[in-house]
């Protein structure tokens, strides 16, 4: 067995340690919330660098709920799983949806916002047809490593897909017209065509109802260690959805009901 096989094993085991003592302690009074940080309405950095958006203020709302004092962290979408899993976050809260496949290795809690897919398009072309066959070779952007882009790996094989590290990055070629089409949430997308790089897009097609890949809403995810946690987060959901603090929130960002 080489020196380097026990170091590795011996550090996996440190880090499943401190995991386990964090979550028996049973102490949430301070939580560590990941985000990404580039997914406009919902997570952004403001002019200030500071992290604003919907999952920011709802967050906070059910923190308030649980009198925890919550610090709100950037991390990279495709690495955010795994910041949870080592301990450096205590929740992700980033408009993560509810999956199936995700459920294998994260706890959820109840979803508290429904995320609707949407391809939007800034093309002078019209279009209309969003089948597979219609879109065969056909620019597509999104966000690697989302259910978006499982989504369209699994459907539109034969569609041009360009993944991007953010959606931000997806939107900003659909507006210079390096891709034809975007895909993701719809409110996102909503909030993208009121800015001024936005104005000439629409969407294309109706929703994308596919429970396979895009879950059954948006849910904040936690260690599978930390069923306390979760049942703390779902007592505040429901709270502030009863006492209208969560409609105060949602008409912040929206003219719709995003629940």
């Amino acid at each position: 067995m080489s020196m380097k096989w026990l170091l590795t094993l011996g550090m996996a085991v440190l880090v499943a340690a401190g995991v386990a003592n964090r979550s028996n302690a049973g102490d949430w009074s301070t939580i560590k919330i990941g985000t990404e940080g580039a997914y406009a309405p919902f997570n952004y950095h403001d002019a200030d660098g500071k992290l604003q958006g919907f999952d920011i203020d709802i967050v906070q709302a059910l923190c308030d709920r649980m009198h925890a004092k919550c610090e709100f962290i950037a991390v990279q979408f495709d690495g955010i799983i795994p910041a949870l899993q080592n301990g450096q976050i205590d929740a992700i809260a980033t408009s993560m949806a509810i999956t199936e496949k995700r459920k294998k290795v994260v706890d959820f809690t109840d979803r508290y916002w429904t995320r609707h897919a949407r391809f939007l398009s800034c093309s002078p072309r019209k279009i209309d047809d969003i089948s597979p066959a219609a879109l065969k070779g056909v620019a597509i952007g999104t966000q690697q490593g989302s259910v978006s882009d499982s989504f369209l790996e699994a459907n539109y094989k034969d569609a041009d897909v360009r993944l991007y590290k953010t959606m931000d990055d997806a939107y900003q070629d659909a507006s210079a017209g390096r891709v034809d089409l975007v895909l993701s949430g719809e409110a996102v997308s909503y909030d993208f065509m009121q800015k001024p790089a936005g104005k000439k897009c629409r969407f294309a097609g109706e929703r994308l109802p596919d429970g396979e890949f895009f879950g059954s809403g948006c849910g904040i995810a936690v260690r599978k260690t930390d069923p306390e946690l979760r049942d703390k987060f779902n007592a505040a959901l429901k709270e502030i959805l009863a006492d209208g603090t969560y409609q105060k929130i949602n008409a912040k960002y929206f003219p719709f009901s995003v629940y």
